[in-house]
């Protein structure tokens, strides 16, 4: 199996697919065309999709106007998705992606 198995483009404002993660997991984008930001986030326990924050102090939110790519540790299984502000957008999950079977 690849580690390349959650992948995409998305266009305008909307969201990627889901990914199921867990432990060491890259989360790539590549704006392809116009302009706009890609949040990388993920989906709490109620139910609420929230930014994934990171950066030198933890408070900043991984919300990228270019080309990028982001490693982020989950200690379980949690949902992730890309959401886009506009722009067209490839995008990968690469690592410990698992499938819903």
């Amino acid at each position: 199996m690849s580690n390349y198995d959650a992948y995409g483009t998305v266009s305008t404002a909307t969201t990627t697919d889901e990914s199921s993660c867990r432990g060491t997991v890259t989360l790539s984008a590549h704006l392809t065309s116009g302009s706009g930001t890609l949040t990388w986030q993920f989906k709490g326990i109620d139910g609420t999709w929230r930014s994934i924050y990171g950066g030198a102090d933890g408070t900043t939110a991984q919300a990228f106007t270019a080309s990028h790519m982001v490693n982020v540790l989950f200690g379980g299984d949690v949902r992730v998705r890309g959401s886009s502000s506009g722009g067209t957008w490839d995008w990968q999950v690469i690592g410990n992606y698992r499938r819903d079977a």
